[in-house]
């Protein structure tokens, strides 16, 4: 098992303030394409969101030798899975795509979100 770990400097805005309980829209794409490139690498990938907290985040420092002048914004776990996912249960496109115009004949009723619910429960 692998962990990544972004940090930044804890003074990286503008002016040197911090982005206060908002963290950088590129971090967000950047966690995303890690993610879709270990997927696409056969990998298994996942957030770990525990990194918030204080507490959770002065023990990663510790452990990994980070300096305090920086600051963990997201981590996440990358390895090989120990197991095969089952394939997704997905519409036809045809049913999801409307052209020129939203086709209300093409909404789906309660039951049949309730039956497409439990299918995929199943």
């Amino acid at each position: 098992m692998l962990y990544f770990c972004i940090v930044l400097p804890v003074n990286y805005g503008p002016q040197g303030k911090r982005f206060e309980g908002r963290t950088p829209v590129y971090i967000y794409t950047l966690v995303t394409v890690l993610l879709e490139a270990a997927t696409s690498l056969g990998l298994g990938a996942q957030w770990v969101s525990a990194v918030a907290s204080p507490y959770v985040q002065t023990l990663i420092k510790i452990l990994l030798h980070i300096p305090k002048e920086l600051e963990i914004y997201h981590m996440m776990a990358v390895g090989y899975p120990d197991m095969v996912p089952p394939p997704k249960l997905v519409r036809a496109r045809d049913e999801l795509v409307h052209y020129d115009y939203y086709d209300k004949a093409r909404l789906r009723t309660e039951r049949q979100i309730a039956e497409f619910i439990a299918t995929c429960r199943s």
